[in-house]
C-alpha cells in the first residue's frame, strides 16, 4: 500500500518491465509480478531457500567451526544443517517491538493484546459445542495503536472480516493512515494527536483510557 517510487530497482524500473508508464499506486499482484521478475531475471534465486520453515535455534559449533541450525518444516520435520556463516536477515519483523510504556498501561486490559506481527495469533469465539465459529474479529471493536502502513493494512483486512468498528491513535497525526480520505463503509475511526493512557476501572477490564497530545508536542 505504498507508492511504487518507493520501491522501485535502479536497474530495472517499472516501465522496463511493464513497457508502459504506471500509476502511482499499483495493485500488489503488479507489485508481486515486477518484484519477481527483477529477482529471478539472473536465474532461480530460490533453488536454496526453504518457504514455510521457523528456524527453531542457531548454535556455534567450536570444534566443527560451523553455525548448526535446526528448523522445523510446516510438516513437522525436524532438521539439522551446518553453514560457515549465519546472517539474521528477517527485518523489522524480527523481534516484534511491544513499547513496555503501552503495554504496561494495557496491564488489566481484559481483551486480546498482540503485536501487529502476530495478528494470527488472535483467538476467535466459539460455539457451545466447542466448534469455532467466528473468526477473531467479526462483530468486534478493535484499536489500532498507530497509524503508520501497517494500520492501514490491517484496518482493512479487519474489515474485510466483518470489524464492527476500528479505532486507530495517531500521536504526530503524520502516518499514512491520517492521510486517507475515506475507509470503507466508514468504518475506522482516527484518534488524533491521541496516546493509550490505561484501562478504567469500571468492571468491563475493556474500557481504555487516552490522552490527549498537543499537536507540536514532542512523542
Amino acid at each position: 500500500n505504498g507508492h511504487k517510487d518507493g520501491m522501485e530497482f535502479f536497474d530495472y524500473t517499472f516501465e522496463d518491465h511493464f513497457k508502459t508508464p504506471q500509476p502511482v499506486y499499483l495493485p500488489r499482484q503488479q507489485i508481486l509480478e515486477y518484484m519477481m521478475a527483477r529477482v529471478t531475471q539472473h536465474g532461480d534465486i530460490f533453488q536454496d531457500v526453504l518457504f514455510n520453515t521457523e528456524v527453531q535455534s542457531v548454535t556455534y559449533d567450536d570444534d566443527l567451526e560451523q553455525f548448526v541450525i535446526v528448523s522445523r518444516d510446516k510438516e513437522g520435520m525436524i532438521s539439522t544443517r551446518h553453514f560457515d556463516k549465519c546472517i539474521w536477515a528477517s527485518g523489522e519483523n524480527g523481534k516484534p517491538n511491544m513499547p513496555k510504556d503501552v503495554t504496561n498501561k494495557l496491564g488489566d486490559f481484559k481483551g486480546q493484546v498482540v503485536h501487529s506481527s502476530a495478528m494470527d495469533k488472535l483467538v476467535g469465539s466459539s460455539s457451545a459445542d466447542g466448534k469455532k465459529n467466528k473468526n477473531a474479529v467479526e462483530g468486534k471493536r478493535i484499536l489500532l495503536i498507530g497509524d503508520s502502513y501497517s494500520a492501514e493494512d490491517l484496518a482493512l483486512q479487519c474489515i474485510k472480516l466483518g470489524a464492527e468498528k476500528i479505532f486507530m491513535t495517531s500521536r504526530k497525526g503524520s502516518g499514512c493512515a491520517t492521510s486517507m480520505g475515506a475507509w470503507p463503509h466508514d468504518k475506522v475511526e482516527m484518534l488524533l494527536y491521541s496516546q493509550v493512557a490505561g484501562v478504567k476501572d469500571d468492571g468491563t477490564g475493556k474500557t481504555i483510557v487516552f490522552e490527549e497530545l498537543e499537536e507540536d508536542e514532542p512523542v
